[in-house]
């Protein structure tokens, strides 16, 4: 149980004005689907404020720009401490994780003693650990990797040779890392990723046999990006495969050789992204969406899911479909193409005549 007025403390930097008596219990962080006396919710969509408002809640945090439809709902808010926020969701994350959390984001409780190394871990020698760094049980850290202070590295992951994993950086099990790999600080890799593996490259003979071309470069991982399950990442050919700062990739993501995915991009599961292509900042992908290789897409592109990028994008805005169109165009045809057979008929009927 936290008072609301440790709350609105804790979020002062986040929470602009407030409305009603701060001196209340909060026992929970609810929907407002779920909500019940004592709960708190956060709203950041105008469509759920009237659901919100309905709801039994103790107190609401909303969106800054919903305070004038507040006030057209006077009845429904009963009296209820309201704290206004321009970052309504941002402010649940911090309350969530600061008052609100129920258990571990990652179990490190490898066994019963104190120790932060589990015995069965494999580290070299030459293995570089910062202060308070948590190796789980049968992973494998290698000659020469550097891991920063407050770095956890769960159970079964492996990393290779002279590779840098940076401060308070999280890899979750069954991660693989490959050698000489670059992880910034604060970064997450969910379980079953893979870092760093070769490039699909190879040579082909006049008999149409393939020879593997080996890969040579890096994968940087830059400060704060956030990689979900069973992500595929290859080291370039020759230079680096990057992906910026803050960007957040989903499940079953496939970077390729020698690309790059801009600072703060944000990619839903099933992206592909083919070999040498750079990609801009702030990029969104909708899910199963493809990019082809040796292309440039500049910043602040959005893709609505299943597009196919196959040429440069050099205009910002909003894409969708194969092929890909602006998005408002793309979706006129889509509803032209519900339209086809009855037009179709009506010819048909006409040629008849």
């Amino acid at each position: 149980m936290i008072q609301l007025t440790t709350i609105a403390d804790h979020l002062s930097s986040l929470v602009t004005e407030h409305e009603g008596s701060l001196q209340i219990p909060i026992t929970s962080v609810s929907s407002p689907e779920e909500a019940r006396a004592g709960s708190i919710i956060f709203v950041s969509q105008p469509h759920l404020l009237e659901k919100a408002l309905k709801s039994p809640a103790t107190a609401l945090v909303l969106n800054l720009s919903m305070k004038a439809r507040v006030s057209e709902l006077r009845e429904l808010v009963g009296g209820r401490p309201i704290l206004y926020s321009p970052e309504a969701e941002r402010a649940m994350r911090e309350v969530i994780f600061h008052f609100f959390l129920k258990t571990p984001h990652l179990n490190t409780d490898f066994d019963a003693t104190d120790s932060l190394i589990h015995p069965t871990a494999l580290i070299h020698p030459s293995a570089k650990l910062g202060e308070n760094v948590r190796i789980g049980p049968y992973s494998i850290i290698s000659r020469g990797v550097t891991i920063g202070a407050g770095a956890t590295i769960a159970a079964h992951v492996n990393i290779e040779h002279s590779t840098s994993i940076g401060e308070r950086t999280v890899i979750h099990p069954f991660v693989y890392i490959g050698h000489s790999c670059v992880v910034g600080n604060d970064c997450e890799i969910n379980p079953n990723s893979t870092i760093g593996k070769e490039g699909f490259g190879y040579a082909h003979d006049l008999k149409f046999n393939h020879y593997r071309i080996p890969h040579q470069g890096r994968v940087i991982i830059e400060d704060r990006a956030h990689l979900g399950a069973s992500n595929t990442i290859d080291r370039g050919t020759f230079g680096d495969t990057r992906i910026g700062q803050g960007a957040v990739l989903d499940n079953q993501v496939h970077i390729a050789h020698n690309s790059i995915v801009g600072a703060n991009s944000i990619i839903t599961a099933g992206f592909r992204l083919a070999g040498s292509t750079k990609i801009g900042k702030n990029f969104v992908a909708g899910g199963n969406s493809v990019v082809t290789g040796h292309i440039e897409v500049c910043d602040n592109v959005q893709l609505s899911a299943v597009s196919a990028v196959s040429k440069a994008i050099t205009k910002p805005g909003k894409y969708g479909g194969n092929p890909l169109l602006p998005l408002q165009d793309h979706i006129r045809m889509k509803v032209a193409m519900t339209k086809l057979p009855a037009l179709l008929k009506a010819l048909k009927i006409k040629d008849e005549d």
